[in-house]
């Protein structure tokens, strides 16, 4: 129940209502985007440090990176593949650890062998989830590079 909890205290994280992309050509520095840590996620923001324009955010069911670099499409590209692993990775992480959570229930029904094996197959599971989880991250770096690679060539 807690990390039903938690997961949905993630997923509140507050969407912000934002132009995607701006009216009137700019200089890098004004529409250069960057990721920040948001208290539930993480912020997509644009603009120089200090008068920053929040974008949107990105937390475990939210993400409005797709929409925001939807003018490169090499960045469109990576932001889909971000959230096509992070909502396997967030599958397989709390299943594993439901698998796990269980496993003490299942050794006392079938017996220690089970337990153990419900135990390992949880904590694979968690250990996949994660590594598709970190992959997810590199994804969303490269679409904010991608994105921000093109106001260069401008």
């Amino acid at each position: 129940m807690r990390w039903l909890s938690l997961a949905l205290l993630f997923a509140a994280a507050p969407a912000f209502a934002q132009p995607v992309a701006p009216d009137a050509p700019c200089s890098y520095a004004e529409c250069a985007i960057r990721i920040e840590p948001g208290f539930l996620g993480t912020d997509i923001v644009r603009g120089p440090v200090g008068a920053e324009t929040v974008l949107g955010g990105v937390g475990l069911f939210l993400s409005d990176l797709s929409e925001i670099v939807a003018d490169v499409p090499e960045a469109q590209a990576f932001a889909d593949q971000q959230q096509r692993l992070r909502g396997g990775s967030l599958l397989l992480i709390v299943g594993g650890a439901l698998l796990t959570s269980a496993a003490f229930s299942i050794s006392t029904e079938m017996g220690e062998e089970a337990g153990l094996g419900a135990s390992l197959a949880g904590f694979g599971l968690i250990l996949y989830g994660s590594s598709l989880a970190v992959s997810a991250q590199r994804a969303q770096a490269r679409a904010v590079w991608e994105y921000n690679r093109s106001l260069a060539e401008e």
